[in-house]
């Protein structure tokens, strides 16, 4: 039934003014909270007490539907006021994630209201508290007068309810390690972001660690300045994947390129050392005048080398980046069971709870580089979401089902 204008604030049934002051008082005591604490709330709510919580907040919600629930505090948390304004604050909550760095161990004002570090702050603990409160009074509500044409709502908001629980209760409970791997050698070790090392479930020996890459680029410098030449008010580099090129005023024709090459006395050859870098034999052409030599990007062993064009401007050529880089590994768990296994930065190996990730290499060797920097995350929680997801696109399909044979009658 909608507010009247007359009715007195706080006289039951509550409805939206009742429902945004509460949003605006659990802000404040949020606030109070974080302001006073001595202890940070990612320490409070780490593993273990996390599913105690959990489990005391769905008992308590749970107790105080089927106990009370014809009492007003209890019909209120089940109604639409409710819901929207818990969500609001959330929402609330949310903006201030986007609009403010989130910086850790920040002691300003921002800091110590929790703005900050938002996630780990009270006040989004209690904004996520009461909208799980509200998401299960009202699917508690449904199935006590389950209906099949409800089957959707409370698919979609019971799946949501799994959702944030496993999101927000499993948080503490995510590890991310950085492990070391280094060729021809086996490590069971992690560092944790506090720097401490751990040992894993899971070993990598890492057979070979390489890297694609984009062709170089070219680009014309001022003699005297040093500076790339600007072609619409930005400085202009040239991908050298054709033969003939374009830059700023000048034709480029590249006559030899090799991706791997180093000088022997004046001209550069195909080698495989380690430090080769790209060269490239080019010749120029600008209103006549022709000049031809080589170029070289240079690397950790090699000085990079410029075609000197004329005394105004030379071309060089830039390190090439990288494209793609992975590791070749053996992945062994503590049965000694062994998988030879491709990790990328993308896509994940999944190994006993795992997933391992390519984070980094040494970027000094480039695609020499016999270090393999990786990253492995353990969620144990992550399941959980996933039924929530799969559940809310269950009742999203339902609902829409239920509408499409709506309009055929």
């Amino acid at each position: 039934m909608p507010e009247t204008q007359n009715k007195i604030m706080w006289q039951a049934p509550w409805g939206y003014r009742e429902s945004f002051s509460i949003s605006v008082g659990l802000l404040f005591i949020g606030w109070l909270l974080e302001w006073f604490s001595n202890a940070p709330l990612v320490e409070i709510a780490s593993y273990p007490t996390n599913r105690y919580m959990a489990v005391i907040w769905l008992t308590v919600g749970a107790v105080l539907f089927f106990t009370a629930r014809k009492n007003f505090l209890v019909k209120w948390l089940s109604s639409v006021p409710a819901a929207i304004a818990s969500v609001g604050l959330l929402a609330l909550l949310s903006l201030f994630l986007g609009f403010f760095a989130q910086t850790p161990n920040d002691t300003s004002i921002l800091g110590r209201l929790g703005i900050s570090h938002m996630t780990d702050s009270w006040p989004f603990l209690i904004a996520i508290l009461w909208v799980i409160i509200c998401l299960e009074m009202a699917v508690l509500k449904r199935i006590r007068r389950f209906k099949w044409k409800d089957t959707w709502y409370i698919l979609s908001h019971l799946g949501l309810l799994i959702a944030i629980i496993g999101g927000v209760f499993g948080a503490p409970e995510v590890e991310r390690l950085v492990m070391n791997a280094f060729e021809g050698r086996t490590i069971w070790m992690a560092q944790q972001p506090d720097g401490k090392m751990k040992e894993v479930p899971v070993a990598v020996k890492l057979i070979n660690f390489d890297i694609e890459e984009y062709p170089p680029k070219l680009a014309i410098v001022d003699n005297t300045t040093g500076k790339v030449l600007e072609s619409m008010g930005k400085p202009q580099y040239q991908l050298m994947d054709e033969d003939t090129l374009q830059i700023w005023k000048y034709q480029i024709i590249v006559k030899k390129y090799y991706s791997m090459a180093a000088k022997v006395e004046k001209a550069y050859y195909p080698v495989e050392t380690i430090g080769a870098a790209p060269a490239a034999l080019i010749t120029t052409t600008r209103n006549g005048q022709t000049t031809e030599g080589w170029t070289y990007s240079g690397s950790l062993n090699f000085q990079p080398e410029a075609l000197k064009i004329n005394s105004e401007h030379s071309l060089i050529m830039l390190p090439p980046e990288p494209k793609h880089y992975f590791s070749d590994a053996v992945v062994i768990t503590p049965d000694q069971k062994r998988d030879s296994v491709r990790i990328r930065v993308n896509e994940a190996v999944k190994v006993n709870g795992w997933k391992i990730y390519q984070l980094d290499y040494d970027t000094d060797m480039g695609r020499w580089s016999n270090k393999s920097v990786l990253e492995l995350v353990h969620d144990p929680w992550l399941p959980i979401v996933y039924i929530g997801i799969f559940m809310m696109i269950g009742g999203a399909i339902m609902l829409f089902w239920q509408g499409k044979n709506n309009s055929s009658k």
